[in-house]
């Protein structure tokens, strides 16, 4: 499992490095993948080695059954933490969005990195098996909800002329 850093830096901060600030890069610069683990480097970009340890989540069927029947019933289900064996860790992830952030990018460009979609296929399968077939749709975002006190806003990308907090 891909563990966390401590996190001692938050969005406010400005990047440790700031010659990798989004606005010094180049198209050249963003296709490459030690670009990004430069931004985060206790994630992974491109690792098929680390991708091929990466294991469905399974519940017990009566679990998959109970699912089911809560998305049948109520439109949601809740699972909870102690039942998913998640590859990575939740908060690699968070302190990836806030990397993100400091270093002028976007959350959503999370799916630059392995372990981004290695969630998305655990819960692709989770969710296949709770509801009957259905699979991510691959309309993927991810989103920073700041404190009050210092919301970082910008316009939703691409589909959504809206205000947001990043």
């Amino acid at each position: 499992m891909t563990t966390a850093p401590v996190l001692t830096f938050n969005v406010d901060d400005g990047p440790e490095h700031p010659n990798l600030h989004a606005s010094h890069q180049t198209l050249k610069d963003l296709l490459q993948p030690s670009y990004w683990q430069a931004l985060c480097p206790w994630l992974h970009c491109g690792d098929a080695a680390l991708l091929g340890r990466l294991r469905a989540l399974q519940l017990p069927q009566r679990r998959l059954a109970d699912l089911k029947q809560q998305v049948d019933t109520a439109g949601v289900a809740q699972v909870s933490s102690q039942e998913l064996p998640w590859f990575v860790e939740p908060t690699a992830l968070a302190a990836a969005v806030v990397s993100l952030i400091r270093y002028g990018w976007p959350p959503s460009l999370l799916v630059m990195y392995d372990e981004a979609w290695a969630l998305i296929q655990q819960g692709s399968g989770l969710m296949a098996d709770a509801t009957g077939g259905n699979r991510v749709n691959m309309d993927i975002l991810a989103w920073w909800a700041a404190a009050a006190a210092s919301p970082v806003t910008q316009v939703c990308p691409i589909k959504y002329n809206v205000q947001c907090l990043f």
